[in-house]
């Protein structure tokens, strides 16, 4: 194959039928390698769950095209402690990868709400999050799809103290909506209640604390109270140990690409805390209101966080413009 071709391949790829000859070529050469199911990779050096935790929501969208990433991972903003992300694609299938789980769950496409996000998958809007985590779940090993009545508490009284009364009721007004779309009418009568409960018009069992405190008329707010234990920890350890540069695989190399993605979507106006997009970079969070400056910076951080891919230097012009083309696409597709 080509240098050519093999620039314009994206890290991670699928082998399609029409293909299956060229990456078969691509192995035997030794300029690409299998990592799962149809699953390959053009980077030789790297550990395959670096490559996977840089390429994840590409992935993803790879191998449960057209999904809807929901339940726990919406709810939580990020996949579960054992890797599970959970998709909505219409047929079920679990696909294991390092440091990934793919649980791809039957259900509904995208549905009114939903926001486009990056290689063609969608996120769940929180209404339709909400009463998938208010869902049914078998008991399993690891991460359950429903995250369950109590957080769906805790995230019902985030948006309570964030956004108010109004955006609770956009939420249930949205989620009478589609509760029919995916079959998920008894969930939504339950969700009418807790928010009737926190805004102090209707009756409900309650299981979290911090909800049950806003039914009675005395919220108090939790992460003000995480925030200030933060600050009396930072303020103990004030001495910092020095670190040496390098620029061999490894956390220096990776923080520093990251402050370089960080900065230079910052200053084009793609703004998150630091704190927001060392999540969204590090641990494939999902900022549900924003997902799609979320690409914006994760699009950057894999170009210059691929160590690989930055010792990789053009022979003349054409290869130069080569090279350019393809990391820009690489950014652009986030």
């Amino acid at each position: 194959m080509s240098n050519r071709n093999e620039n314009i391949l994206p890290e991670v790829f699928l082998s399609e039928s029409d293909a299956s000859r060229t990456v078969s070529n691509m192995v035997k050469q030794g300029v690409a390698r299998k990592i799962g199911p149809r699953l390959y990779t053009r980077n030789m050096s790297e550990p395959v769950e670096i490559i996977v935790a840089r390429n994840r929501w590409q992935i993803v969208g790879m191998l449960a095209p057209g999904g809807v990433i929901g339940f726990r991972t919406a709810l939580e903003s990020h996949p579960a402690e054992d890797g599970s992300v959970f998709v909505s694609c219409g047929y079920k299938k679990i696909t294991e990868l390092p440091g990934l789980r793919i649980v791809r769950i039957p259900g509904s496409g995208p549905v009114e709400g939903d926001m486009p996000f990056i290689g063609g998958l969608h996120m769940a809007s929180p209404s339709r999050l909400l009463l998938e985590n208010l869902s049914h779940t078998k008991a399993r090993e690891g991460a359950t799809k429903a995250a369950g009545q109590k957080a769906v508490e805790e995230k019902l009284t985030s948006i309570l103290r964030i956004k108010g009364e109004s955006e609770l009721n956009r939420i249930r007004d949205l989620a009478r909506t589609i509760a029919a779309d995916i079959s998920l009418e008894k969930e939504f009568l339950l969700l009418d209640r807790l928010i009737g409960s926190l805004l102090q018009t209707r009756e409900a069992d309650l299981k979290s604390p911090i909800a049950r405190s806003y039914s009675s008329g005395e919220p108090y707010d939790p992460a003000r109270l995480e925030q200030f234990e933060a600050l009396r920890s930072a303020l103990a350890r004030s001495v910092l140990p020095s670190r040496n540069r390098t620029y061999e695989p490894g956390p220096a190399f990776y923080n520093e690409s990251f402050f370089d993605a960080y900065f230079s979507n910052f200053i084009e106006g793609t703004e998150f805390e630091v704190d927001e997009a060392l999540g969204i970079v590090f641990s494939g969070v999902i900022p549900q209101s924003r997902p799609e400056d979320a690409h914006d910076i994760l699009g950057t951080w894999r170009v210059v966080g691929n160590l690989v891919e930055l010792q990789r230097t053009p022979s003349n012009s054409a290869s130069f413009m080569e090279l350019l083309q393809s990391r820009h696409t690489s950014i652009l597709e986030g």
